[in-house]
């Protein structure tokens, strides 16, 4: 457990946790997904989630940059049409 200021945690925290992670739930769930906030968008931490085998399902800002087979497209273009709330 880390407590921090009002706010988010920082990225570096978030990666630090996910090396801890796997050694707590192994043997206890099959499938990894984390349901998450804009805080964990960062592109070290969802390297990190994809070498250690994590789905994702994260809310971020439609002005984010995302990236698919060399295509660089924001949020935005891909959302559907939902507006942020």
């Amino acid at each position: 457990m880390e407590e921090g200021a009002k706010g988010h945690f920082s990225q570096q925290a978030h990666r630090q946790l996910l090396t801890n992670l796997p050694d707590l739930v192994v043997g206890i769930i099959s499938q990894k997904v984390l349901l998450a906030d804009g805080e964990f968008d960062g592109t070290g931490l969802l390297a990190d989630l994809r070498k250690a085998g994590f789905d994702w399902v994260i809310r971020t800002g439609l002005d984010r940059k995302l990236k698919s087979e060399g295509d660089v497209f924001a949020a935005h273009q891909v959302s559907g049409g939902v507006n942020a709330v």
